[in-house]
């Protein structure tokens, strides 16, 4: 709820600031690209149910 709250909340002040969504649509893709990278590393594997 905090990250949807600041979200909207920057990307109003950042629209007031630059006067378009332009800015925004960098800042969320750097954070995708960011998100991404960040997540490369993790390996699954794969659950096998055990016995009770």
């Amino acid at each position: 709820q905090v990250g949807a709250f600041a979200g909207v909340w920057m990307g109003g002040r950042l629209y007031d600031l630059y006067g378009s969504y332009a800015v925004v649509w960098w800042v969320a893709i750097g954070l995708g690209v960011f998100s991404a990278i960040v997540h490369l590393p993790i390996r699954e594997r794969a659950w096998s149910p055990q016995p009770a």
